[in-house]
């Protein structure tokens, strides 16, 4: 198995039906698993088939934010 990349920070997003309804949903803590297929880039870029990550709401509730 590769090596997880490091692609912390970045912000994670999904449909809650689908569809372009996009919620935040956590932050990037990594990539991991198998290697996946990578559109073209222009840079050399790994991608995973799977990526984990931490929560948002936890990040939110402790620091007392909101996100519009």
């Amino acid at each position: 198995m590769p090596e997880p990349a490091n692609e912390s920070g970045g912000p994670v997003f999904a449909s809650v039906n689908g569809g372009e309804d996009m919620k935040t949903r956590g932050i990037v803590l990594t990539g991991d698993s198998q290697m996946a297929v990578c559109s073209p880039v222009a840079a050399r870029t790994t991608c995973y088939d799977t990526l984990l990550h931490t929560p948002i709401s936890p990040i939110v509730d402790r620091f007392g934010l909101s996100i519009a």
